[in-house]
């Protein structure tokens, strides 16, 4: 929802976004914090072409916050997909 989750590429603009952060906040969905890499996705390049973002997030309301209590997402290390694999935690 913003150009800090995003290193390479074109620029990101707010109406590119901004029908996805309506629903957000209308919602009153907040991100799940989260151990490792911020970015989970990758382009598979490593030139000037290359691309890091974060399109793949757990999100929550304070509703069900409330009821799992501690809940944490780790971002766990990209095998053969070019995103990351995620690994959600409740207490």
């Amino acid at each position: 929802m913003s150009e800090k989750k995003k290193i390479g590429g074109l620029p990101v603009y707010p109406n590119e976004y901004e029908n996805f952060a309506f629903c957000v906040n209308s919602c009153d969905l907040v991100d799940v914090s989260y151990k490792g890499s911020p970015f989970t996705w990758w382009n598979g390049r490593i030139d000037d072409q290359c691309i890091f973002k974060t399109l793949d997030r757990y999100m929550m309301n304070q509703v069900s916050l409330g009821y799992f209590g501690l809940v944490e997402s780790e971002h766990l290390a990209k095998t053969r997909s070019d995103h990351a694999h995620m690994l959600f935690t409740c207490g």
